[in-house]
Protein backbone atom coordinates (compact mmCIF):
# COMPACT_ATOMS: atom_id res chain seq x y z
CA UNK A 1 0.00 0.00 0.00
CA UNK A 2 1.41 3.16 -0.97
CA UNK A 3 0.70 6.45 0.84
CA UNK A 4 -0.31 9.79 -1.42
CA UNK A 5 -0.44 13.03 0.15
CA UNK A 6 -4.20 13.71 0.14
CA UNK A 7 -5.17 10.96 2.12
CA UNK A 8 -5.71 8.15 -0.42
CA UNK A 9 -3.43 4.72 -0.93
CA UNK A 10 -2.75 2.87 -3.84
CA UNK A 11 -3.89 -0.80 -3.04
CA UNK A 12 -1.67 -3.76 -4.11
CA UNK A 13 -3.73 -6.64 -2.85
CA UNK A 14 -7.01 -6.16 -4.29
CA UNK A 15 -6.74 -7.64 -7.66
CA UNK A 16 -10.28 -8.20 -9.43
CA UNK A 17 -10.87 -5.69 -12.35
CA UNK A 18 -13.27 -2.81 -12.15
CA UNK A 19 -16.76 -3.84 -13.16
CA UNK A 20 -16.91 -0.94 -15.44
CA UNK A 21 -13.16 0.14 -17.11
CA UNK A 22 -11.48 -3.62 -16.29
CA UNK A 23 -8.68 -1.75 -14.60
CA UNK A 24 -7.23 -3.21 -11.95
CA UNK A 25 -5.57 0.45 -10.36
CA UNK A 26 -7.68 0.67 -7.16
CA UNK A 27 -7.25 3.20 -4.52
CA UNK A 28 -8.09 3.70 -0.61
CA UNK A 29 -9.60 6.82 0.52
CA UNK A 30 -9.09 7.07 4.05
CA UNK A 31 -11.03 9.64 5.04
CA UNK A 32 -14.24 7.93 3.65
CA UNK A 33 -13.33 4.54 4.05
CA UNK A 34 -14.16 3.35 0.40
CA UNK A 35 -12.03 1.37 -2.63
CA UNK A 36 -12.37 3.46 -5.97
CA UNK A 37 -11.22 2.79 -9.37
CA UNK A 38 -8.13 5.31 -10.07
CA UNK A 39 -9.19 5.41 -13.55
CA UNK A 40 -12.56 5.59 -13.57
CA UNK A 41 -13.56 6.27 -10.30
CA UNK A 42 -16.19 3.95 -9.31
CA UNK A 43 -16.55 2.86 -5.57
CA UNK A 44 -16.35 -1.04 -5.18
CA UNK A 45 -16.41 -0.85 -1.55
CA UNK A 46 -17.83 1.16 1.39
CA UNK A 47 -17.00 1.36 4.96
CA UNK A 48 -13.97 -0.51 4.78
CA UNK A 49 -11.47 -0.19 8.08
CA UNK A 50 -8.26 1.78 7.37
CA UNK A 51 -5.75 -1.70 7.69
CA UNK A 52 -2.91 0.77 8.83
CA UNK A 53 -0.45 -1.14 11.55
CA UNK A 54 -1.69 -1.42 15.42
CA UNK A 55 1.04 -0.61 16.94
CA UNK A 56 3.85 2.15 16.96
CA UNK A 57 7.69 2.50 15.91
CA UNK A 58 10.38 3.54 18.21
CA UNK A 59 13.63 5.43 17.02
CA UNK A 60 15.16 2.81 15.01
CA UNK A 61 11.51 1.52 13.25
CA UNK A 62 12.15 -2.26 14.69
CA UNK A 63 10.37 -1.87 18.20
CA UNK A 64 6.78 -2.35 17.37
CA UNK A 65 4.92 -2.01 21.21
CA UNK A 66 1.25 -1.95 21.38
CA UNK A 67 0.12 0.94 22.37
CA UNK A 68 -3.08 0.39 22.98
CA UNK A 69 -6.69 1.73 22.15
CA UNK A 70 -6.51 4.70 20.47
CA UNK A 71 -8.31 8.25 21.76
CA UNK A 72 -11.19 8.52 20.17
CA UNK A 73 -13.74 11.72 20.18
CA UNK A 74 -16.96 9.48 19.60
CA UNK A 75 -17.03 8.42 23.03
CA UNK A 76 -17.63 10.96 26.41
CA UNK A 77 -14.43 10.34 27.83
CA UNK A 78 -12.31 9.96 24.48
CA UNK A 79 -11.80 5.94 24.94
CA UNK A 80 -9.30 6.77 28.03
CA UNK A 81 -11.46 5.18 30.80
CA UNK A 82 -11.56 1.90 32.33
CA UNK A 83 -14.16 -0.23 32.63
CA UNK A 84 -14.80 -2.49 34.93
CA UNK A 85 -17.00 -5.33 33.39
CA UNK A 86 -20.14 -6.81 35.47
CA UNK A 87 -19.29 -10.04 33.85
CA UNK A 88 -15.64 -10.47 35.04
CA UNK A 89 -17.28 -10.19 38.47
CA UNK A 90 -21.01 -12.31 38.17
CA UNK A 91 -19.59 -15.55 36.43
CA UNK A 92 -17.41 -17.90 38.07
CA UNK A 93 -14.29 -16.41 36.40
CA UNK A 94 -13.82 -14.14 39.49
CA UNK A 95 -13.94 -17.11 42.06
CA UNK A 96 -11.98 -19.82 39.85
CA UNK A 97 -9.46 -16.98 39.97
CA UNK A 98 -9.32 -17.31 43.89
CA UNK A 99 -11.44 -13.69 44.86
CA UNK A 100 -13.40 -13.80 47.68
CA UNK A 101 -16.90 -12.90 47.91
CA UNK A 102 -15.96 -9.85 50.04
CA UNK A 103 -13.70 -8.84 47.36
CA UNK A 104 -16.41 -9.22 44.51
CA UNK A 105 -18.95 -7.05 46.77
CA UNK A 106 -16.68 -4.67 46.78
CA UNK A 107 -15.18 -4.77 42.79
CA UNK A 108 -19.00 -4.48 42.47
CA UNK A 109 -19.15 -1.31 44.77
CA UNK A 110 -16.26 0.27 42.87
CA UNK A 111 -18.04 -0.61 39.26
CA UNK A 112 -21.21 1.34 40.52
CA UNK A 113 -19.41 4.17 41.98
CA UNK A 114 -16.96 4.40 38.71
CA UNK A 115 -20.18 4.48 36.34
CA UNK A 116 -22.00 7.24 38.32
CA UNK A 117 -18.46 9.18 38.14
CA UNK A 118 -18.40 9.41 34.70
CA UNK A 119 -21.28 11.34 33.48
CA UNK A 120 -21.66 13.70 36.86
CA UNK A 121 -22.26 16.54 34.94
CA UNK A 122 -25.15 17.01 32.69
CA UNK A 123 -22.93 18.21 29.59
CA UNK A 124 -21.14 14.74 29.88
CA UNK A 125 -24.40 12.78 29.90
CA UNK A 126 -25.34 15.14 26.76
CA UNK A 127 -22.13 14.06 25.10
CA UNK A 128 -22.69 10.36 25.62
CA UNK A 129 -26.04 10.46 24.39
CA UNK A 130 -24.19 12.85 21.17
CA UNK A 131 -21.76 10.26 20.50
CA UNK A 132 -24.05 7.75 20.61
CA UNK A 133 -25.99 8.98 17.92
CA UNK A 134 -23.52 9.92 15.66
CA UNK A 135 -21.76 6.63 15.89
CA UNK A 136 -24.81 4.78 15.87
CA UNK A 137 -27.28 6.48 13.24
CA UNK A 138 -25.37 8.57 11.18
CA UNK A 139 -24.27 6.28 8.56
CA UNK A 140 -20.78 7.75 7.97
CA UNK A 141 -17.18 5.82 8.34
CA UNK A 142 -15.24 6.00 11.23
CA UNK A 143 -12.95 8.69 10.64
CA UNK A 144 -15.77 11.03 9.32
CA UNK A 145 -17.74 9.98 12.74
CA UNK A 146 -14.64 10.92 14.54
CA UNK A 147 -14.68 14.33 13.30
CA UNK A 148 -18.35 15.33 13.74
CA UNK A 149 -17.77 14.16 17.62
CA UNK A 150 -15.19 16.39 17.39
CA UNK A 151 -17.44 19.24 16.16
CA UNK A 152 -20.22 18.84 18.61
CA UNK A 153 -17.90 18.10 21.35
CA UNK A 154 -16.36 21.40 20.03
CA UNK A 155 -19.39 23.72 20.18
CA UNK A 156 -20.75 21.94 23.44
CA UNK A 157 -17.73 23.39 24.80
CA UNK A 158 -18.26 26.66 23.42
CA UNK A 159 -21.72 26.98 24.83
CA UNK A 160 -23.84 26.81 21.28
CA UNK A 161 -25.56 23.50 22.22
CA UNK A 162 -27.47 24.88 25.15
CA UNK A 163 -30.87 25.19 24.54
CA UNK A 164 -30.82 22.93 21.38
CA UNK A 165 -31.99 19.57 20.79
CA UNK A 166 -29.07 16.69 21.25
CA UNK A 167 -30.56 15.63 17.60
CA UNK A 168 -30.84 18.33 15.73
CA UNK A 169 -27.30 19.46 16.92
CA UNK A 170 -25.65 15.75 15.73
CA UNK A 171 -27.49 16.10 12.72
CA UNK A 172 -25.84 19.95 11.76
CA UNK A 173 -22.39 18.20 12.77
CA UNK A 174 -23.11 15.08 10.61
CA UNK A 175 -24.82 17.13 7.51
CA UNK A 176 -21.70 19.45 7.66
CA UNK A 177 -19.26 16.75 8.24
CA UNK A 178 -20.46 14.76 5.46
CA UNK A 179 -20.73 17.59 3.13
CA UNK A 180 -17.06 18.75 3.48
CA UNK A 181 -15.85 15.60 2.33
CA UNK A 182 -17.94 15.69 -0.69
CA UNK A 183 -20.49 12.73 0.99
CA UNK A 184 -23.75 12.92 -0.88
CA UNK A 185 -26.12 13.92 2.07
CA UNK A 186 -29.41 15.91 1.84
CA UNK A 187 -30.73 17.37 5.19
CA UNK A 188 -34.07 15.51 5.32
CA UNK A 189 -31.91 12.38 4.94
CA UNK A 190 -29.05 13.33 7.83
CA UNK A 191 -32.66 14.59 9.92
CA UNK A 192 -34.72 11.89 9.69
CA UNK A 193 -32.14 9.34 10.79
CA UNK A 194 -31.37 10.95 14.07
Amino acid sequence: MNNDRNGRRTLDGHTRPCEDCGAVNWDFDITRGEITCGDCGLVAEENVPDPGAEWTNRDNGEDRSRVGRPMTYTLADKGLNTTIDVRDLNTGIASRHGMSSQARRDWRRRRVIDERSKTRKSRERNLVKANQFIRDRSGLPAPLQEEAARLYRRLSGEGFVTGRSIAGVTAACTYLVARQEGLPRQIPEVAGVL
